[in-house]
């Protein structure tokens, strides 16, 4: 299975020796899941356990240490 970011316009694929990472949405979280929902800003996209996004729409401070 090819990953592929969900992210309207993205074309990133995870490809062997890349530096993009790719995270799946947070479905468990669904505070979480609607601000990543809503700042994909694509009308009608309800992800799914095979959907990712790709590191690119992330900023440093996006993550948890």
């Amino acid at each position: 299975m090819v990953i592929s970011c969900s992210s309207y316009g993205c074309t990133n694929r995870q490809q062997k020796g890349s530096s993009i990472q790719f995270h799946r949405f947070p479905l468990n979280r669904p505070n979480i899941l609607k601000k990543w929902v809503h700042a994909m800003k694509r009308k009608n996209f309800t992800p799914t356990k095979y959907s990712y996004l790709c590191s690119e729409h992330f900023g440093p401070n996006d993550y948890q240490i």
